[in-house]
C-alpha cells in the first residue's frame, strides 16, 4: 500500500511541478522542447511500475536521455536556420537602410523578410517600409533595382 501511495505522491508532484515550468516558460522556442520532455517524463513515470512488471530491464533514464537526445539535435538544428536568418534579415535591413539614406530617402523603418528556398538557399521574399507615399515610391524603386525582392510593401 505505500508504494502506491508514493506512486501517486510521485506523479502528482511531478504534475504539480511541470505546470509550474510551464506557467514560468516563456512563450516560444525553448517552451515547447521542455513541455514536450515533461510530458514524456511524466508518462514513463506513470506507465513505470506497469513496464516493471512485465519488463524487468526497463530503463526509464535511458529512454529519456535518448529522446532528449534526438529532440535536442532537431531543435539544434532549427535554432541555427532560424538565427541564421534573423541574422540574414538584420544585416539585409541595415544595408537596405544605408543604401536609402544615402540616397537621400526619409523613411521611419525598413524591414527584410527572408525565406528559405527548395535548395536550402535564403531569398528577399519581401521589404516593408514606413514613409511617404513620394519616398516610399522612391525607395521601392531603389530596394527592387538593387534587391529584387518578391514585392515591396508600404506599411
Amino acid at each position: 500500500m505505500e508504494e502506491i501511495n508514493a506512486y501517486i505522491k510521485n506523479i502528482a508532484v511531478f504534475t504539480v511541478a511541470m505546470n509550474f515550468a510551464h506557467i514560468i516558460m516563456p512563450d516560444g522556442f525553448s517552451k515547447r522542447y521542455v513541455n514536450f520532455v515533461l510530458g514524456i517524463i511524466l508518462a514513463i513515470t506513470a506507465m513505470g511500475p506497469v513496464i516493471r512488471i512485465f519488463d524487468r530491464e526497463f530503463d526509464a533514464d535511458r529512454i529519456i536521455s535518448s529522446v532528449e537526445k534526438r529532440l535536442l539535435e532537431e531543435d539544434v538544428n532549427e535554432y541555427s536556420n532560424y538565427l541564421f536568418e534573423s541574422i540574414f534579415e538584420e544585416n539585409l535591413s541595415a544595408d537596405m537602410e544605408r543604401e536609402l539614406k544615402k540616397a537621400g530617402i526619409i523613411f521611419e523603418s525598413i524591414s527584410a523578410d527572408v525565406k528559405e528556398d527548395e535548395y536550402g538557399s535564403y531569398v528577399l521574399e519581401s521589404v516593408k517600409i514606413i514613409s511617404d507615399e513620394d519616398d516610399f515610391a522612391k525607395a521601392a524603386d531603389i530596394i527592387t533595382e538593387r534587391y529584387s525582392p518578391e514585392k515591396v510593401i508600404a506599411d
